[in-house]
């Protein structure tokens, strides 16, 4: 076998590229993080809550939140995982049983 280097002339002849190909690398853009973070917590959406949860609020006691949605403080506090009756805050969230 014959090899001739950039030249091709023949059915039997193999070509070697004579000029290697340049690579150019170039970073890629940065990205500011930290504000990244804050424009989208400025943007925050707050979610609906589902028919199934009641958000306690000021003034509440788990016995009213019973009594108004026609359920009992122990089927809340089994549902809710609660130990204490006394001790729901204002801004919890608490399923209640599906009627």
């Amino acid at each position: 076998m014959v090899i001739v280097l950039g030249a091709c002339s023949g059915p039997n002849r193999t070509t070697i590229p004579t000029v290697q190909p340049r690579l150019f690398v170039t970073a890629g853009p940065t990205q500011n993080v930290p504000a990244t973070a804050t424009a989208y917590a400025v943007r925050a959406i707050a979610t609906p809550v589902p028919g199934d949860v009641y958000v306690v609020r000021p003034g509440d006691t788990l016995g009213r939140i019973a009594d108004d949605h026609e359920t009992t403080v122990d089927e809340l506090m089994a549902l809710n995982n609660l130990s204490n009756p006394d001790l729901i805050e204002v801004g919890q969230s608490l399923r209640l049983p599906r009627p």
